[in-house]
């Protein structure tokens, strides 16, 4: 029962991780950031995971997932201005706004 739980947690994890990523990817500045969180958050979803966990030990995977997140969470939020990015999506959603090109 309790791993169906790390799995669910990672899966949703994912998902808010992904959202985050493809926010990034087509509104602001920098595409490539975005990129880099979506790829990421590819080690959230259960097939990718269960290939690596099998390599790592199963301690050190959870807190390197732990710590991931919390500084893509961190870079998405501060550093790539969520909230800034959100306003444009807002304003001009069927369209992605990339300034930076």
């Amino acid at each position: 029962m309790g791993r169906w739980i790390i799995m669910l947690l990672s899966f949703v994890v994912g998902i808010v991780l992904a959202a985050l990523g493809f926010i990034n990817l087509f509104w602001g500045n920098d595409p490539f950031f975005g990129l880099g969180i979506f790829a990421a958050s590819g080690l959230y979803f259960f097939p990718i995971a269960s290939e690596i966990r099998s390599l790592v030990e199963p301690k050190w995977w959870r807190w390197a997932l732990v710590i991931l997140a919390l500084l893509i969470v961190w870079a998405g939020l501060g550093v790539g201005d969520l909230e800034g990015k959100l306003e444009l999506m807002q304003d001009a959603f069927p369209m992605p706004n990339i300034t930076g090109i």
